[in-house]
């Protein structure tokens, strides 16, 4: 289902009338439009992607493949249709997402909670299938999607369409290259917090992902330049 004019159109719909799953409505900065996605996970990795600095651009269920025969169709409607009557039986196969990436790279991705693989451990076989067909497709579950890691990736969510203040900047250039508490940071340059988490979502203050929730105690400092510890996906 298409649910803004500005979005691309899907190749399924991603909720069904009386399914018990959850529709997840969102507008990630790098995907056109409102979108929609199947789970809160499948929202964490769109937002994660909008933090990655090597991510041009995502699209949600870009195309169906079937993977019988390797060919990809604009709509899981349009392969359906196009063997109906004739015997041959495809197998559909629609990615979560399309991601590009800035040089060039294209890849696909299936988020997956680890509780559904256990009922459905052919998914793990996707990357070898793909591979085969000369593409590349990454499954990403929970258990890298932590808890910890999606609460900080959601709450930068708000400031990636801000900038910290010229003056903050100004003043941040001052700090040098000790590391520093968040809150150190805060109360020495006297700052917002719209300040500080513009400013480690645009690539200025760098902190860990991965180290737990992000806190006032948390450590960071300064980037340099090095955005890499923006790169919350192992894409």
């Amino acid at each position: 289902m298409k649910i803004d004019s500005r979005a691309e159109n899907p190749a399924r719909q991603a909720w069904q009338k009386g399914q018990k799953k959850k529709s997840h409505f969102l507008s990630p900065r790098k995907a056109q439009g409102v979108i929609q996605t199947e789970s809160g996970l499948e929202a964490s990795f769109a937002f994660g992607c909008d933090l990655h600095p090597k991510v041009k651009a995502i699209r949600p269920q870009p195309c169906t493949f079937d993977l019988k025969s390797g060919r990809s169709y604009a709509t899981k409607a349009e392969l359906i249709n196009k063997f109906k009557g004739t015997g041959y039986k495809p197998k559909p196969y629609t990615p979560d997402f399309e991601v590009h990436c800035f040089g060039g790279r294209r890849l696909f991705v299936e988020v997956r909670h680890s509780r559904l693989l256990q009922h459905n451990d052919s998914t793990l076989l996707l990357p070898v299938t793909f591979k085969a067909l000369g593409l590349e497709l990454l499954v990403i579950t929970d258990r890298f999607l932590t808890r910890d890691l999606v609460h900080n990736i959601r709450s930068l969510q708000p400031y990636l369409r801000m900038s910290p203040s010229n003056e903050f900047l100004d003043a941040l250039s001052s700090v040098g290259g000790q590391t520093f508490r968040l809150d150190w940071l805060m109360a020495s340059l006297e700052c917002s917090q719209e300040d500080l988490l513009s400013s480690i979502a645009s690539g200025h203050v760098a902190v860990d992902f991965k180290a737990g929730m992000l806190r006032p105690k948390s450590i960071g400092q300064l980037s340099g330049g090095d955005t890499s510890y923006l790169e919350v996906l192992p894409l």
